[in-house]
């Protein structure tokens, strides 16, 4: 993890990944040949010229992963957020919305960070630094909590190959280990798939420069939106009801596998239904509810994510 935007730090994290599409890429613009004219009785020659324009590189890309709580936390500090630390270890570890356009170069514990990432495909090491998570999805898929974030980085560098890694021992979040309550402190029993999107609206700011590199100035944030979607078993009009009422309910999800070194949740402690869909697919076929959330700002912050981990981020 860092906190100057232009530093690549060596890796020191190994991660299992499901699927990375993070990429170095750069926009070409190219002029049009224009061809001679000729004008009543002058000729004008224009010579044949070809102009390509190398615009502003970026990285950018999704990272895909089994959740647990010693690897969310790296994500969750490259994101838009304040963090505050306790504990002498295990640690305890509290995440809020922070209303800034633009990553820190602050350092501590208690500070949002920008991430270097080293990826390795083949024996060969791609370095990304100044990398920043602007958009953070979790899923329940088949019992098991999967995370995709969205990277937008600084530049791209050739590293050196990182030598054997430490591969994590934490177990994931599986199956008996997930929970999800509708509102909070009323668990559900009857859903089998939820996702929810942190979307900060991310994009590479670029500004006119004569040094530091082609690559974008820093990431900046937009708009925040918070989204969720769930199917349930229909045998009850509760949820519908608080669609029709459009009444604002508190949502966690949660992940414990170790109530002090391996747990995550996720509260956002404001919501309503943007839609709420019967399904009936065919004869024979439970009867099932699609049901669409959105995150609002009420009285409180949007959300609050808590990390128990043996882990230390410094």
């Amino acid at each position: 993890m860092q906190h100057l935007q232009y530093q690549y730090l060596r890796a020191h994290k190994a991660l299992l990944v499901t699927s990375s599409s993070l990429l170095a890429g750069s926009d070409l613009l190219y002029g049009d040949e224009l061809p001679s004219n000729t004008l009543g009785c002058f000729r004008i020659k224009v010579y044949s010229y070809r102009v390509t324009v190398l615009d502003q590189p970026r990285d950018t890309g999704n990272i895909e992963f089994e959740a647990t709580a010693d690897n969310l936390l790296y994500f969750l500090y490259a994101m838009r957020v304040n963090v505050a630390k306790t504990g002498a270890g295990p640690y305890v570890y509290t995440y809020t919305p922070a209303h800034v356009a633009s990553p820190t170069t602050a350092a501590g514990a208690n500070v949002r960070k920008s991430l270097s990432i080293l990826a390795v495909r083949t024996a060969r090491p791609f370095g990304y630094l100044g990398c920043n998570v602007t958009r953070l999805s979790i899923r329940i898929d088949n019992g098991l909590m999967l995370c995709t974030a969205t990277i937008m980085g600084i530049t791209e560098t050739q590293q050196a190959a990182p030598g054997a890694p430490t591969w994590p021992t934490t177990p994931p979040f599986g199956p008996l280990h997930n929970a999800i309550e509708i509102p909070n402190a009323t668990a559900r029993t009857d859903i089998d798939t939820f996702t929810l999107d942190i979307d900060d609206g991310g994009e590479a700011a670029n500004r006119i420069k004569t040094t530091g590199g082609r690559g974008p100035s820093f990431i900046q944030w937009g708009e925040r939106e918070i989204t969720m979607s769930m199917e349930h078993d229909f045998d009850a009009l509760t949820d519908y009801d608080t669609f029709l009422n459009q009444t604002i309910q508190a949502i966690e999800l949660s992940g414990t596998e170790n109530a002090t070194t391996n747990k995550v949740s996720f509260l956002i402690n404001a919501t309503v239904v943007d839609s709420y869909q019967v399904n009936l697919s065919g004869l024979g076929d439970l009867v099932r509810a699609s049901v669409a959330y959105h995150g609002i700002h009420n009285t409180a912050d949007i959300y609050t994510i808590v990390v128990n981990s043996a882990e230390s981020i410094t």
